[in-house]
């Protein structure tokens, strides 16, 4: 399964709203949906019916709805689909599983020879055909994210740090893409760390936030009413300031503050 699999081309707006509701929250109730979107409670019952047949969205344990009823709480199946991401820093390479409830099924790490591109791919292909993979094939697979130090020199390639020289300038979603044939997604570490923190942990309740990320160097991201903002040249650079510069670099920040963030 992929985001080209029918399951996920099919879904409404509407659709993909509610799984992102549930992901955020953990559960909740067809109550608690009426007033979280502009929508009749007839059409949030059809929206849960139908994540329901797919098999996406299950009832959970009874508990108090709206005026004391007693009601279902709705949850992502977590079984439905699964995905890998990999993280490439100074001399280790991390995996997890992760499942469509968002939560983390397997977790690896290794500290290959050299960091190369080949012996990377070798690691990651060899623990998909292991018992890792068992874990993956439960459900659905949707594809791996990667998340390798360093800024963007345009969309899809790398200006790594020196140990990770072999990972810059080359188009990695392609060469992985090729490799492990499945869908691949490559992010800046920044990037992928605030994007998870949107996911996992402030952002299930502060739609906009910044966030600071310290590894072998520091990085971090903005989070805008839950789209992570790349702004113009996609990467942030700590230099001092030109005249010229001041109003494209204060304008995020100038939203952020405005929608009282």
């Amino acid at each position: 399964m992929s985001e080209n699999d029918p399951s996920f081309a099919k879904l409404m707006n509407s659709e993909r709203a509610v799984l992102d509701a549930l992901f955020r929250a953990g559960s909740t109730t067809q109550g608690d949906l009426v007033n979280a979107f502009d929508l009749t409670q007839q059409s949030i019952s059809r929206i849960v019916g139908g994540l329901t047949d797919r098999q996406m969205v299950a009832a959970g344990e009874k508990v108090s709805g709206a005026k004391g009823y007693r009601t279902s709480a709705l949850k992502l199946v977590g079984d439905f689909a699964h995905s890998i991401g990999v993280s490439i820093t100074a001399g280790t390479a991390s995996l997890v599983v992760m499942n469509f409830a968002g939560e983390v099924v397997a977790r690896r790490k290794a500290h290959p020879r050299t960091m190369g591109v080949e012996n990377v791919a070798e690691w990651i292909e060899g623990e998909m055909r292991g018992d890792l993979g068992e874990d993956v094939r439960r459900g659905g697979f949707v594809g791996l994210g990667i998340s390798i130090a360093g800024s963007f020199i345009d969309a899809r390639s790398f200006n790594t740090p020196s140990y990770l020289e072999e990972w810059a300038g080359i188009d990695v979603e392609n060469i992985l893409r090729t490799r492990l044939a499945c869908s691949v997604f490559a992010e800046n570490d920044g990037n992928a760390a605030t994007l998870a923190e949107g996911m996992l942990g402030v952002g299930r309740w502060a739609p906009s936030f910044a966030y600071l990320y310290l590894s072998s160097g520091v990085g971090g991201g903005l989070m805008l009413n839950g789209d992570l903002w790349r702004g113009r040249y996609g990467r942030l650079c700590c230099k001092d300031w030109r005249q010229s510069e001041v109003g494209c670099r204060s304008a995020p920040i100038r939203r952020l503050l405005r929608n009282g963030g």
